[in-house]
């Protein structure tokens, strides 16, 4: 297995390529907080996957607004805060890259003057509704991120995706 990042905080742990012929997919589990994040699936089609985390690496290397202070969430926890940014910022959640991540649902949040990377797993969290959800986090830097994601990218382009 080949870690890229830090289980502790953010990282992918892949399968060696050398088992799977070129054929376009690949065991990529994602780790948040210590917590495996792709539990119900880790079999990333490469050709969309690759795709995904460059845009999103493209983005938070072009685009700053990711780190800005956002005043609407001052107050709240970190659970809470996801939970907000879960139900109003839709659109923007982070690890949006297909069926892989379908199970998370995931923020980077600036939370008490540190970058903070949420998760929540439907999964784990069936009736979250009327039950206090579990939302694991974990503070990590916007260079430990983007060097993560861009390390990520280049092992599975070597692998042909």
């Amino acid at each position: 297995m080949t870690v890229i990042g830090d289980k502790r905080s953010f990282a992918f742990e892949t399968s060696p390529c050398k088992d799977y012929p070129s054929n376009n997919f690949l065991p990529v589990d994602i780790y948040i907080a210590n917590k495996c994040v792709t539990v119900l699936d880790n079999s990333a089609y490469l050709p969309q996957f690759l795709g995904d985390i460059e845009a999103t690496l493209n983005h938070m290397r072009n685009n700053i607004k990711w780190l800005q202070y956002r005043n609407d969430l001052s107050g709240m926890n970190l659970t809470e805060a996801h939970l907000h940014l879960s139900k109003t910022e839709v659109g923007l959640k982070f690890l949006n890259w297909g069926s892989t991540t379908d199970d998370i649902s995931s923020h980077l949040i600036v939370f008490q003057d540190s970058l903070w990377i949420t998760a929540f797993l439907y999964s784990e969290n069936p009736d979250y509704a009327i039950n206090d959800p579990i939302v694991h986090g974990a503070r990590l830097s916007p260079f430990d991120l983007i060097a993560t994601l861009d390390q990520q990218c280049q092992l599975m382009r070597n692998f042909g995706g």
